[in-house]
């Protein structure tokens, strides 16, 4: 132990003399004058970043060829929601087969109508609202570095994810709509077609818009249904829209559900000939009988209405969001 510490001693002693060598040599203030006022440090607030910050188009470039990678890298997602497509759009074929012309076959056809309409819808909120408040943490982050704009993130997610939101919609009616029997017309099938398109559009818009607020997954999915399902009974299947009391107005007026189950239905109806018993007496009115205000121009220009406005709702929520970050 003695000899540890004579050791320990001897290291000390030779430290000081080393100091105090450096001092008395001169060597101290040379330094000193030769680094004065020459090195400050960077003041890294936001506007000094921002100098390295890329431009939008680059950043927007370089986004879609991120979301692009990330897809090719986790096609599982893609698979899942073709899979998802496939399943539905059978179901209709086993529920809906031969459908007929007569006033039992009005009953079968409002249901199909109504249930691709509420696929349609539900498919394409769930499908943000699982997978968006991750990548909004993400977001978050990257934004406080200042990484990029908003505006570059959003346009390039919603410009990435558009093939998508039309080849899925596209291949859900192509699946079912000749086999159960709707209007052989060909252009009302392409009605058809371009009305559940919008239906995915809006809905995905609508999905963003409150996905836009959460960051956490389980959060998001659980307020799916007060988001959603409220909506589903104004869309003039359930409840017809002259009874609607006047203070429940707004959340009609809201509904996707109703504005694709009307065009759907409308578009149906105007262009089938059903033929019902004793047609003199009670003829085959389903349209009246559902009271519907609107016709198929009016909910796509409603839909197409929608799509933009949610998206930029849930643009001017991410802006707020990251403010200051």
């Amino acid at each position: 132990f003695e000899r540890k510490r004579r050791k320990t001693s001897e290291w000390l002693d030779r430290c000081d003399t080393l100091v105090s060598s450096f001092n008395h040599s001169g060597i101290q203030k040379q330094d000193e004058e030769s680094f004065e006022g020459t090195y400050v440090l960077p003041d890294l607030n936001k506007e000094t970043r921002s100098k390295f910050k890329v431009g939008e188009l680059e950043s927007f470039t370089i986004l879609m060829k991120r979301s692009t990678l990330h897809l090719t890298r986790n096609p599982m997602t893609t698979k899942i929601r073709a899979g998802q497509t496939i399943v539905f759009a059978l179901m209709i074929v086993i529920l809906y087969t031969r459908l007929g012309d007569n006033r039992t076959s009005i009953q079968d056809r409002n249901g199909a109508l109504f249930f691709q309409a509420l696929n349609t819808v539900f498919s394409a909120v769930s499908n943000v609202i699982v997978t968006f408040p991750i990548e909004r943490a993400v977001f978050l982050r990257e934004r406080a570095n200042d990484m990029y704009s908003v505006g570059a993130y959003f346009w390039a997610k919603n410009v990435i994810e558009l093939p998508f939101s039309t080849i899925f919609p596209v291949l859900f009616v192509c699946i079912f709509y000749y086999t159960i029997g709707l209007s052989a017309t060909f252009t009302v099938f392409l009605v058809n077609v371009g009305i559940t398109v919008l239906l995915v559009y809006a809905g995905s818009g609508y999905g963003l818009f409150v996905a836009s607020f959460f960051s956490d997954v389980e959060v998001a999915v659980a307020l799916t249904p007060l988001v959603l399902v409220p909506f589903i009974l104004f869309a003039g299947l359930f409840v017809n829209t002259s009874n609607i009391p006047v203070f429940l107005a707004p959340l009609e007026y809201l509904s996707l559900f109703k504005y694709g189950f009307i065009a759907l239905a409308t578009n149906e109806y105007e262009n089938v000939d059903l033929s019902c018993e004793d047609n003199a007496v009670n003829a085959c009115e389903p349209l009246s009988d559902l009271n519907f205000d609107l016709n198929v121009e009016e909910c796509a220009i409603i839909l197409a209405a929608m799509t933009i406005g949610y998206r930029i709702f849930a643009f001017i929520v991410l802006k707020l969001g990251s403010r200051g970050r």
